[in-house]
């Protein structure tokens, strides 16, 4: 439970209404931001996600282990009806099938290149050994069968599947 006694829930309300600015899309949190732009306020000291609050304020508690989602996908949205609860995998496939989930080179993790993928998979079809691509091109192990087993960089198509070619 986030809010506590009715005066806290009183006072909260006050405070966080006067920072979100209502449109006919959505209402837009006007206080300060995380680095991933959703609005944070401060409650107890404590910085919580200003979508949490909106929902908390007009719809009830939030169970444990449940996420304030977006159905506008704006992060800074507090716009009760465009918040809806799911869990940390609901959250997760709702950004897959929106195509926000970071993958490849946007991962921010990835030191290998697209171009690379294609030239690791294509050196293998022409029936270069997973250890002889590793050493050319001073990749891991882990990394190049990744790549050439389709485990990793799927959104490119490709991998060795059940047939033993590479589909392209």
């Amino acid at each position: 439970m986030i809010l506590g006694a009715k005066t806290d829930w009183e006072h909260a309300q006050r405070r966080f209404w006067v920072k979100v600015k209502r449109t006919d899309q959505c209402w837009e949190w006007q206080g300060t931001h995380d680095s991933d732009g959703y609005g944070q306020f401060t409650y107890n000291y404590k910085q919580i996600k200003a979508c949490k609050i909106a929902y908390i304020l007009t719809h009830g508690q939030v169970p444990e282990r449940f996420c304030v989602l977006h159905t506008c996908d704006n992060p800074s949205c507090c716009r009760p009806d465009h918040l809806w609860l799911g869990t940390t995998q609901e959250n997760t496939q709702d950004k897959i099938n929106k195509g926000r989930q970071a993958r490849g080179m946007t991962s921010g993790l990835s030191t290998t290149t697209e171009a690379e993928v294609r030239y690791i998979r294509y050196l293998y079809t022409i029936g270069m050994g997973q250890s002889q691509i590793t050493r050319t091109l001073s990749k891991g192990k882990g990394c190049v069968n990744a790549i050439i087993s389709g485990a990793s960089w799927k959104h490119l198509g490709g991998g060795i599947y059940e047939s033993g070619s590479l589909n392209t």
